[in-house]
């Protein structure tokens, strides 16, 4: 609390903010803006060169006012421009770099564009050397280097694109209570970054909660599965804990703040991914390291070249020796070594297969973002999913209605048409699975009668249909109902009209308590049995089983499924207190997910899934898709999602997190390569490597190989960019002069740099041609994958992560303490 004389608190109290996406961005779309301009005034110039190539060939069938397009002052002034206008931040740069003994890129492209200007202008300025003039080879050099950068701010632009619907979690504006002078409460609107621990706030219906912190009063439910993959909304009531950007249901709520502003738990998901965004590209670094030390090179070859030409030429092959002198010979042989080896193709190596490739990824409705990801894929062996709405739909369906049958005497139409009458008020996951169900069926869905239709959040949801109390929700809840209203829990017939109290609607929910990491036993997972069940074998709800209760076993419903393990959930409909029936649920897994897991195994890559739903769920949807259920992980929340990757990367395997909500985000930044479903929500596909655009599983396979592939092209550029220098320096350094007569010059050396690029852009191209897409999809199952000798198991590889937090490592209160 605090008083009402300071009706902002002190910033100072919390951690502050995160660092601010929205300014990042905007520097990020400055950088691109004038990235753009600069490729526009340079891919002129490039066009104005071609222009005039074609009027000297054309020059007698165009008008003499055209005429200038094949001067050389035209095409002089064509490259003053480009040097000092679209290219100079690049030379300037380069030469810096040089100065400061870190030659790069940069210096490559400087010495490549300065030196052809150079030559030609000697050419221009002193015909008596008979050179050519190459004035465009500058013009040209800076266009396609210009356009791989500015297809690089792109792609940085775009993998920062979402990062304001993640801050978009968090309300703006929060209300605050304060004590006035009087010492009565009220509420002020505050900016929600000025809060922090000690503060308490009001939370209503419809808001997000815009603090961590506990329920000081209220009861509500709350829908965490941004945070937590919990599909289902998690009943919250006075003593529990929230978490900021989490959505309030049906209930007001006073919280206290444990952690305000940037100091959350989202925010420290958004700090994660911006940690993950600074991470320097490998194959970016590659192209950098070799070109300094390629720089180095270069120079040193063309001062020897011009050293032997000058001295030791004339007293060796003084045949060779042209009319100018050996002078003229060593500059131009010089000159050719700068000019053939200028760095155009390794510049082009990396931009122009990743922009071949991400096009046409993008037709196959795939976003893979940049060349860094490219190479992180060559190496990949473990792909691990997220369960809801990645190897599932992420809607729950109806699965199986149960009618009480025999004495009860209620049908299983009767049981769903009841029971969808009275979710149809109900806006809950679950009560929309009910409704459709039955309209699906074609069953006549009954009305309410008005003003009768009420609900408990986290338990269930009545209202009176002909005369009759129906309830819908949760086992224990239909017990304690009864309980209160002096009624047992029995079989009701049709013939057995009896008045209850109303109570709420709802929805099933158990009460959040989760138990991380332990798996549940096979007792917990008994949901409905008949009367001569064993104790073993008797029906319970989780609710049920922590009071230590039995609930009853209705004659004539029958026994149904493991649920549990099948990873369902199941609502109780009773009719005047009285058990009728019972309609299972689950959320249905996805029928592309079989086939997407054994296309991974056919390309040599292990699965593993990770989920916040119940170990049971987790097992249930891993064997259904193929998954070995050793290889599954339940009741995992965002923090220990991200420690698992880091175990295994640890253990030495690299991998990929395939997800599709903000409670992945942390997951998706640390794994090798992040893959986001476009189902998801805006976070998972900021931090991803790649984002499936078409929210289609099979597309995991066609990304996997289209990375691969595209990898490939750029391994094959660059060889091709240093096979070309390990024979053109040579060559123009004049090695096969003496015994061939093979001598270029700087017109024909600046032509093969030219070759050189367009057999770069050339193979790119290929690219299109040669990737075929992912293998047919199968619906057979796979093998389970047997463990390799020494991989840690399960039960092992959560007791790591378990240390960890203890350690520190993990942020607390993620993990729970197994009673």
């Amino acid at each position: 609390m605090c008083s009402a004389d300071i009706l902002v608190p002190d910033h100072s109290k919390t951690g502050g903010s995160s660092p601010s996406a929205h300014r990042k961005r905007e520097e990020r779309l400055q950088r691109l803006k004038d990235s753009g301009q600069r490729l526009a005034v340079a891919w002129s110039l490039a066009a104005a060169c071609v222009a005039g190539h074609a009027a000297h060939f054309l020059h007698a069938h165009l008008p003499p006012w055209l005429g200038f397009l094949h001067s050389t002052q035209f095409h002089v002034a064509l490259s003053v421009i480009a040097l000092a206008g679209p290219g100079r931040k690049l030379l300037v740069d380069g030469i810096g770099s040089l100065k400061r003994n870190a030659p790069n890129m940069n210096t490559l492209v400087a010495l490549g564009a300065l030196s052809s200007f150079a030559v030609s202008s000697a050419a221009a300025l002193l015909p008596q050397l008979k050179w050519q003039t190459f004035f465009e080879e500058p013009v040209m050099l800076l266009a396609f280097v210009l356009l791989g950068r500015a297809v690089e701010e792109r792609a940085k632009l775009q993998a920062t694109s979402d990062m304001t619907a993640l801050l978009n979690l968090l309300p703006p504006k929060a209300r605050l209570l304060v004590t006035g002078k009087d010492g009565k409460e009220k509420t002020v609107e505050v900016p929600t970054d000025a809060l922090g621990q000690g503060d308490t706030v009001l939370v209503y219906p419809g808001d997000r909660i815009p603090v961590d912190g506990t329920v000081e009063s209220g009861r509500t439910t709350v829908d965490e599965s941004s945070l937590t993959g919990e599909p289902l909304p998690v009943l919250k009531q006075a003593g529990d804990d929230v978490t900021a950007g989490t959505m309030n249901y049906n209930g007001t709520l006073r919280v206290a703040a444990r952690r305000g502003g940037g100091d959350t738990v989202l925010g420290d998901i958004v700090r994660m991914v911006e940690d993950a965004q600074t991470r320097e590209a490998p194959v970016q670094r590659l192209a950098d390291a070799v070109s300094g030390k390629f720089c180095y090179g270069v120079m040193a070859t063309s001062a020897a070249t011009f050293a032997f030409w000058r001295l030791a030429g004339p007293q060796l092959f003084p045949r060779l020796i042209p009319p100018g002198g050996p002078l003229l010979l060593a500059l131009q042989m010089a000159c050719n070594v700068l000019v053939v080896a200028c760095p155009c193709a390794l510049g082009l190596a990396t931009p122009t297969a990743v922009l071949v490739g991400t096009s046409l990824g993008a037709r196959k409705g795939l976003l893979i973002r940049g060349g860094d990801v490219l190479e992180k894929v060559w190496e990949l062996d473990t792909v691990v999913f997220d369960k809801t709405g990645t190897l599932t739909a992420g809607r729950p369906v109806v699965t199986k209605v149960v009618g009480g049958g025999g004495e009860s005497g209620w049908s299983e139409d009767e049981v769903l048409a009841l029971a969808a009458g009275v979710e149809q008020a109900s806006s809950h996951p679950l009560a929309k699975a009910v409704v459709q169900a039955a309209s699906s069926r074609g069953h006549v869905i009954p009305r309410i009668q008005d003003g009768t239709f009420e609900q408990e959040p986290g338990s269930g949801a009545s209202a009176t249909i002909d005369g009759r109390r129906i309830a819908v929700g949760s086992l224990d809840w239909v017990e304690r109902r009864a309980s209160n209203g002096s009624a047992s829990v029995k079989p009701q017939t049709p013939s057995d009209v009896e008045t209850s109290t109303s109570q709420t609607p709802i929805i099933p929910r158990t009460p959040s308590n989760p138990r991380s990491f332990d798996k549940q036993t096979p007792s917990d997972s008994k949901i409905l049995g008949s009367q001569t069940a064993t104790d073993d074998e008797t029906a319970s709800t989780p609710e049920a089983a922590s009071a230590g209760a039995k609930p009853p076993n209705p004659a004539g419903l029958g026994r149904l499924p493991d649920l549990a393990k099948q990873g369902q959930t199941v609502v109780y409909v009773s009719i005047d207190g009285r058990v009728a029936g019972a309609v299972a649920m689950e959320d249905e897994v996805r029928p592309d997910a079989a086939g997407t897991v054994e296309g991974l195994r056919k390309l040599g890559l292990r699965t593993a899934m990770i989920s916040g739903d119940k170990q049971a769920a987790a097992e249930a949807v891993a064997a259904k898709v193929g998954i070995d259920p050793q290889q599954a992980y339940g009741e995992v929340r965002p923090a220990q999602k991200a420690a698992l990757v880091q175990q295994w990367q640890k253990d030495g395997r690299k991998v990929a997190m395939v997800g599709d909500g903000v409670n992945d985000a942390a997951a998706l930044a640390t794994a090798n390569v992040g893959i986001a479903m476009a189902g998801g929500v805006g976070a998972a596909s900021e931090v991803s490597s790649i984002v499936l655009m078409g929210d289609r599983l099979p597309q995991v396979l066609d990304a996997l190989e289209l990375s691969r592939a595209t990898f490939n092209k750029i391994r094959q550029n660059l060889w091709w960019a240093f096979a070309y220098n390990m024979v053109g320096i040579p060559l123009a350094a004049g090695v096969f002069f003496p015994s061939a007569g093979l001598m270029l010059t700087p017109s024909i050396s600046g032509a093969l740099m030219g070759v050189s690029s367009l057999g770069v852009m050339a193979n790119s191209l290929l690219l299109q041609l040669e990737y075929k897409g992912s293998p047919k999809k199968s619906g057979a199952r796979i093998e389970e994958l047997r463990e390799k000798k020494g991989e840690k198991s399960r039960e092992g590889r959560k007791k790591e992560v378990v240390n960890r937090e203890e350690a520190g490592d993990v942020e607390q209160g993620g993990l729970q303490p197994t009673q």
